[in-house]
């Protein structure tokens, strides 16, 4: 082979490489047959020949390109590559080229923001936003929901039957949190618990009247007494006379724990903020 034959045949594998990697920028659904077309400012001309499709045993259909490169009007190439082609609508799909098992493709749903990879034909979920796992609950400080990280719903009690794999963790609704805190548990999730204080309690010991020295009280009940001035009868008139002894037992669930009466409903210290879970 003449020098000037290898340096033409070196080019001509230079511009197969180049055509090659643009049919692969472009995609497998954008693949076509091209007759030969002369390549823009030089002698050579290229062409495009695709094989019949198959489908392998993940469902993933491919097909061979094969990109020839001739000089002029030669009936034999001066370059010859070819390339297999896999297509399950993905966005990037690598496998073993000696098996039908061990292939992947990566996907993208960009209508709910979500990255997803398919494994031999199965989806397996990439979280579309840092592996966050399906299920998780947020609380989120803002007024709709968060648009990254792929798909939140409300907890409102909403229905989740779309997306089978929160149903495998919720069931067929979203929990209902409004008004609800969330609260740790290392063994039974997913209960509902309704608001409750613990009991108040008292005793009183001591005979059946209130003397001047009071009885014995414990707990919420607390004893309470004073001398007021009272009007006798003197046969012939009322006249202010000696004071007389008023006595009572009070109660006041403050005295058990300051807790109580601190606020009119059962309110701890908060701050409002819209419960999320991740759906996809």
């Amino acid at each position: 082979m003449s020098l000037v034959s290898s340096e033409t045949s070196m080019q001509a594998q230079h511009f197969a490489k180049a055509k090659m990697d643009y049919l692969m920028f472009k995609g497998y659904n954008n693949l076509a047959t091209q007759a030969k077309t002369v390549i823009n400012g030089t002698t050579f001309k290229d062409s495009v020949a695709l094989g019949t499709i198959t489908t392998d045993a993940d469902g993933v259909k491919k097909r061979t390109v094969t990109v020839s490169v001739y000089n002029g009007d030669e009936a034999s190439p001066r370059a010859t590559l070819s390339h297999v082609f896999y297509s399950n609508d993905a966005d990037l799909y690598v496998r073993n080229g000696n098996s039908t098992a061990n292939s992947i493709s990566l996907h993208y749903d960009s209508s709910n923001d979500r990255l997803y990879a398919k494994v031999d034909g199965n989806e397996k979920n990439l979280g579309g936003g840092g592996g966050v796992p399906i299920g998780t609950i947020i609380a989120w400080p803002g007024s709709s929901a968060p648009t990254e990280g792929g798909t939140w719903l409300l907890c409102n009690g909403q229905s989740c039957s779309s997306y089978p794999a929160l149903v495998a963790i919720v069931g067929s609704t979203v929990p209902n949190l409004n008004g609800r805190f969330l609260e740790g548990t290392t063994s039974t999730p997913r209960s509902f618990k309704n608001a409750g204080l613990p009991n108040i309690t008292a005793t009183m010991i001591g005979n059946t009247h209130l003397n001047n020295s009071g009885p014995n009280l414990t707990g919420a009940l607390y004893y309470h007494s004073y001398r007021a001035g009272c009007y006798d009868w003197n046969g012939g008139d009322w006249y202010f006379g000696n004071s007389a002894q008023l006595n009572w037992i009070g109660f006041n669930a403050s005295r058990c724990s300051a807790i109580y009466g601190a606020s009119d409903t059962v309110q701890p210290a908060s701050y409002t903020v819209m419960y999320y879970i991740k759906a996809a």
